[in-house]
């Protein structure tokens, strides 16, 4: 829209440089997405503000990576460093958007594993750590479970 438009150039770089700076937008993932977006317009002014945003930490370094990482890419002058300048950047930044975004998020971090050491059968000779590895705490008998799991006693599994 401002790549078009010169007279919304400046306040719409103003703005995405108000976005990169703020300490109330925290939104990692619309950050992370948009912080190219002033470099488009205008390189000088972008610079700083983009600095900001990986200063305040709300840059995700997955998508972008590193604050060098990411200057060097930008420096190479890809075509397609700016290829996503052709949407709408309201569409990603619609509050009701970025509600769900944020309940997604929450969602995938509240989620339990499929798994915990506690719902596990812990074979005999077996025990399970604060990072949930199993340890050998004892020697097995050749009588008792073999400890793979397999229900056959040691002798006849393992231990043969």
């Amino acid at each position: 829209m401002a790549l078009k438009n010169e007279n919304l150039k400046a306040r719409v770089l103003d703005f995405l440089c108000q976005l990169l700076r703020e300490s109330q937008e925290d939104d990692q993932v619309f950050i992370s997405f948009i912080i190219s977006h002033p470099l488009a317009l205008d390189r000088k002014k972008a610079l700083p503000a983009i600095e900001a945003a990986y200063d305040r930490n709300v840059v995700d370094e997955t998508i972008c990576g590193s604050y060098g990482k990411f200057i060097g890419s930008m420096k190479e002058n890809r075509a397609s460093a700016f290829s996503d300048l052709e949407g709408s950047i309201f569409d990603f930044y619609h509050p009701e958007v970025k509600i769900q975004r944020r309940k997604d998020q929450e969602n995938i971090e509240n989620e339990k594993l499929y798994w915990h050491p506690e719902d596990m059968a812990i074979p005999a000779g077996y025990s399970v750590t604060e990072s949930g590895s199993a340890i050998n705490t004892g020697k097995v008998g050749r009588n008792d479970p073999c400890p793979c799991g397999s229900g056959k006693k040691y002798k006849k599994c393992c231990g043969s």
